[in-house]
């Protein structure tokens, strides 16, 4: 029964919107489910929602604490410049990394940020970076 001043057109599209939900989360949920594997499924065990499936299982799998800032500085340290790539988004693929290593907590400085980035750069770049580390000196080191 309707509560009296409630518009039931606005409560049966309500009730549509919430059946679409539910039905678009029991999707995800069952794709989840199949795409992670028997081995895996402990980890979601419980989960009434997709999002609460896929926090279950980041919060086992993915990586924390000193694991994650290993693992993203090795990121850092071994992201090169594909031929098909062009060097700004290349830069903006480590800057982006740059970003996950500070969420973590691991700071690196400008004059390492600087030395990853040329030492990335492709072949051809090379008399570029030979140019550029020329014109640097020791003191502008951080």
């Amino acid at each position: 029964m309707l509560s009296p001043g409630l518009d039931p057109e606005l409560v049966t599209k309500r009730e549509k919107e919430i059946d679409m939900w539910n039905t678009e989360n029991e999707h995800v949920l069952h794709l989840l489910e199949n795409t992670i594997g028997d081995a895996e499924l402990i980890h979601v065990v419980g989960a009434e929602t997709a999002a609460q499936a896929w926090k279950q299982l980041a919060k086992v799998k993915e990586p924390r604490g000193l694991t994650a800032i290993v693992n993203t500085t090795w990121k850092l340290y071994t992201t090169w410049c594909l031929e098909t790539r062009s060097v700004t988004d290349h830069i903006a693929k480590l800057c982006g990394i740059i970003s996950d290593c500070q969420t973590l907590g691991k700071s690196i400085s400008d004059w390492t940020f600087t030395t990853i980035i040329t030492k990335s750069l492709l072949l051809s770049w090379d008399l570029w970076v030979s140019a550029f580390w020329a014109s640097q000196t020791i003191a502008n080191k951080d």
